[in-house]
């Protein structure tokens, strides 16, 4: 059964022609022309809007930086649905369009760099934790000969 609030590609072609239509009535005309106009794919993915910069990635880091805001907001107004958006451009490997699984690899690869990661913070505290034990031992050591000390210098001024 289909997600209500899923986009076919048909209609998800017109949502974007109108959202263009809005982001054009709001930026300069040149602004639109150098950086909406041609060569951009859109696809909507688990609630993500899709763009993809077919020219450059100097491009999709343009609009990723500037216009991102510009872009949910648009789209949001002409959709009625919230999506997150995600910017990329052909040389990006992060997401395939045709490929999903391809993505689902990449993000499983993630995962297990950020999973090693946090292990290797956790082992960093680990040693740290041990290294404060000893010193703590140290300090407890040193506290204790202080106070012997104490106790003799006083027994000799006695």
């Amino acid at each position: 059964m289909r997600d209500e609030r899923e986009i076919d590609q048909e209609a998800l072609k017109k949502i974007w022609a109108d959202t263009l239509d809005v982001i054009e009535r709001r930026i300069s005309k040149p602004a639109f022309q150098t950086w909406f106009k041609d060569d951009l794919e859109v696809q909507i993915k688990n609630d993500v809007l899709c763009i993809r910069c077919i020219d450059n990635p100097f491009r999709a880091d343009w609009l990723d930086n500037r216009y991102k805001t510009l872009i949910f907001e648009s789209f949001r107004d002409v959709s009625g649905q919230a999506c997150d958006v995600e910017i990329y451009s052909n040389e990006d490997k992060v997401y395939s369009f045709a490929n999903t699984s391809q993505q689902d690899e990449r993000d499983s690869t993630k995962h297990q760099q950020v999973a090693k990661e946090i292990q290797t913070l956790k082992n960093i505290v680990s040693d740290y934790q041990e290294k404060l034990e000893h010193l703590q031992e140290v300090v407890n050591l040193q506290a204790e000969e202080i106070l012997n000390l104490k106790e003799r210098v006083s027994k000799v001024e006695t």
